[in-house]
């Protein structure tokens, strides 16, 4: 039977925007009576169909074949049930023979505290900043980082990075603030930063194998999908899922109307730099303002006066972004002439930061 009346004609999506209107109104967290009816409304018409076989096997998700990356045996020890996970491979950044001089340079400012905290830890330095600086140790010591979110934009929410590599084990911020998960043949030392319980679930997992990340074919495939079929590997993975309350917090927070319900981003380097992403819509008809709120995202980024001092913007314009499938792509493709300039841009600005330190950091990497 077809649903009537009020809420047949209004899909998630508007009631959505919405209650977004609502919070931006002052009425932060207090949704309209009639907000609140539309979307129960919404839910239970979802939920009314019937179904002739009501013991039908659930569909297992496929999940494309991708090469290799280094956070995949991270993610099998990391607690199952992430809303978003951001693989680095910093070694395949660092060995990189373009922007490796630039990483380098980076590792010498250790001494000089950029701020902040790695996702994960309980204290913020300064959370009115809007993000936390990682210790750029990483960037010399650690070849893999993999950090994962939890609860998203609820009082819940909780992170924690898992740090891998032979060297992690010097690195200060581990032995004070970390605790030993094992050690892999292929990914050297492994250690976790975060909140104690999720601490235990990581060292739980690594012990015993319970559900992981590794297990989570509905991530996995996202995380794939995204990934071009011939590339040998990544130097960046992410993928999120965006449930109610965590697209309203990040919608709120970047001053979007709409904001995907899930992301997937693949991104790697070699001479040149691609950086494929894709932004999922909560409906067919929700494509189009998708594609609007990531256009407005891109040229406010363009416009920000760091951006256009370090003349940055010019490369920001180049993203391209498409409807495609049901979803937003957005794609950035840096040449090697391009990608070269920018890296030497980039350690001028660093040379100029640290003085002879980075020089003759990047001269003994070389």
């Amino acid at each position: 039977m077809t649903a009537r009346g009020p809420t047949a004609s209004r899909s998630p999506e508007h009631v959505w925007a919405e209650l977004l209107d609502s919070r931006r109104g002052g009425r932060i967290g207090v949704a309209t009576d009639k907000s609140i009816g539309c979307l129960l409304g919404c839910f239970v018409a979802a939920c009314s169909g019937t179904s002739t076989n009501q013991s039908q096997t659930p569909q297992v998700i496929p999940v494309p074949v991708r090469a290799s990356t280094a956070g995949d045996a991270l993610m099998a020890m990391a607690p199952a049930g992430a809303d978003l996970v951001v693989e680095i491979d910093m070694a395949r950044l660092r060995h990189n023979q373009v922007v490796g001089p630039v990483f380098t340079r980076l590792a010498t400012l250790s001494d000089r505290s950029i701020g902040g905290d790695l996702p994960g830890e309980e204290s913020v330095a300064d959370a009115s900043s809007g993000f936390r600086a990682v210790d750029v140790e990483l960037f010399r010591h650690a070849d893999t980082v993999l950090f994962c979110a939890y609860h998203v934009g609820t009082d819940r929410a909780s992170a924690l990075t898992i740090l891998a590599g032979p060297e992690v084990d010097s690195l200060e911020l581990v032995r004070t603030r970390g605790r030993p998960v094992g050690h892999l043949a292929e990914a050297g030392s492994v250690w976790v930063i975060g909140p104690r319980e999720l601490v235990d679930r990581v060292q739980a997992v690594a012990r015993s194998g319970g559900s992981a990340l590794s297990d989570d074919r509905e991530l996995l495939a996202q995380r794939a999908r995204i990934m071009p079929a011939a590339a040998s590997g990544a130097s960046l993975r992410i993928a999120a899922r965006l449930d109610f309350d965590a697209r309203v917090a990040l919608a709120a927070r970047l001053g979007l109307d709409r904001v995907p319900t899930g992301v997937a981003v693949w991104g790697d380097v070699a001479d040149d730099l691609a950086v494929v992403a894709a932004f999922r819509a909560e409906t067919a008809d929700g494509v189009s303002p998708l594609a609007g709120a990531a256009e407005k995202m891109r040229n406010r980024i363009a416009g920000h006066p760091w951006v256009r001092r370090h003349l940055l913007h010019f490369t920001v314009h180049t993203i391209d972004i498409r409807r495609r499938d049901g979803e937003v792509r957005a794609v950035l493709v840096i040449g090697p002439s391009r990608l070269a300039r920018l890296m030497k841009r980039a350690a001028g600005f660093l040379d100029r930061l640290c003085g002879a330190d980075c020089t003759a950091a990047a001269t003994e990497q070389q």
